[in-house]
């Protein structure tokens, strides 16, 4: 009798549970040693609510080791809280809520318009500009008699808009502030519906992995991406915008001609020597665009974008989809897609009736701005590493 009680007693102590955060066994609904509550995390993602309910915008330490480890080491946060060892980290919603709530008042303090509506009154009537992320300003109404209104809809239907777009310029017309605070209310939505796209791209991307972790990771995602936007963006707005993109679009080249083409492997020390070198390039090449070609800003801006995103975009397509192309792919999808990029926007400059020109000229510029992915994508997806198996030949 006595071996069967030590036996059940062994048993009882080989099955006691333990704390998923720091180990210490539990016996209670809360570990008795950091205070993390028992209940297992893998439920489903509605639950998480129920993590926000006490003391929603309380602050506390966790929520600066929580940013910290967010940014340091990407990825820790959402998977150790995933896992179970919760207590060091703020829950992911409250988190969001709060940065969400920063980032908006941000915007708010510094004069930034989200949705900015500014109106003229031209000879062919009203003018309404409808922009993103601009300084702080006052657009004045502008009062349409009846004949103005009539012919103003008269002229927009023989343009092609509908009622809608009709109805909905009159209002910012006559009522611009009240179309830039409606609209910046339904940014907020649009954050929302960013973190449900998000979710539902890495549902297809893993689809395995269960719900929950990718809300988690969404909504930590997005708390870390927030505060990044919104100093961009303000910055943006006080400095100049061209400018901030024109130096994303010259660290990024660089970066990618030192790490993706493998020149750092080949010239080991030197890669702040090749990014400079790449740099010193492009400066030259859209100095001498900038100085020989008629263009807008706008057109400008765009065109930097289209060719960073024909020259990179397929590359990340490829790894996105567990492709690693060789490194002769990579240079040539970049090397295509931007020069194909600019040889389309320099004829949509120049005109004629040459068929390159003809060509850059159709409505929406898709050969400026889809058929330079079209070669590019081929290449890396079709000129790919071989996989290499982990057998060690024998001794």
């Amino acid at each position: 009798m006595l071996s069967a009680m030590t036996g059940d007693t062994a048993h009882e102590a080989h099955t006691v549970e333990t704390c998923a955060n720091c180990g210490a066994a539990l016996s209670g609904d809360f570990c008795a040693a950091c205070g993390q509550s028992r209940e297992d995390i893998k439920r489903p993602a509605l639950s998480l609510v129920t993590d926000t309910l006490d003391g929603l915008f309380a602050w506390d330490g966790r929520m600066l080791t929580t940013l910290r480890h967010l940014y340091t080491r990407p990825g820790k946060v959402a998977r150790e809280y995933a896992d179970g060892r919760r207590q060091r980290f703020t829950p992911p919603i409250r988190l969001y809520l709060i940065v969400s709530l920063v980032f908006f008042a941000a915007m708010t303090v510094s004069g930034v318009r989200i949705i900015a509506v500014d109106t003229s009154m031209t000879d062919n009537g009203p003018g309404i500009s409808l922009t993103m992320f601009q300084p702080a300003g006052d657009s004045e109404p502008i009062r349409l008699t009846e004949e103005e209104r009539d012919a103003f809809v008269v002229r927009a239907r023989e343009l092609g808009n509908s009622n809608l777009i009709i109805d909905l310029a009159l209002r910012a017309a006559e009522h611009p502030g009240e179309i830039e605070t409606k609209s910046s209310a339904a940014a907020n939505q649009a954050l929302i519906l960013m973190v449900l796209v998000f979710i539902i791209m890495n549902l297809a991307l893993h689809p395995r992995t269960r719900v929950i972790e990718h809300v988690i990771h969404a909504l930590y995602y997005h708390a870390a991406f927030l505060p990044i936007a919104g100093a961009l963006v303000i910055i943006a707005v006080q400095v100049d915008l061209p400018a901030i993109a024109g130096v994303s679009l010259l660290v990024a080249t660089s970066a990618a001609v030192a790490h993706d083409m493998g020149v750092a492997k080949a010239m080991p020390g030197r890669e702040v020597l090749i990014s400079r070198i790449v740099m010193t390039v492009l400066c030259v090449l859209a100095v001498v665009l900038a100085m020989t070609l008629p263009a807008s800003i706008f057109s400008r801006v765009l065109f930097s974008w289209s060719a960073l995103g024909a020259a990179f975009g397929p590359i990340l397509f490829a790894r996105v989809a567990g492709v690693e192309p060789k490194p002769a792919a990579i240079l040539a999808a970049i090397t295509l897609g931007f020069f194909t990029t600019v040889f389309f926007y320099i004829y949509g400059q120049i005109g004629g009736d040459s068929l390159p020109a003809r060509l850059a000229a159709l409505p929406g510029d898709p050969f400026e701005r889809i058929f330079p992915w079209v070669v590019p994508l081929i290449l890396v997806f079709g000129w790919r590493q071989s996989r290499r198996t982990g057998s060690s030949p024998a001794s």
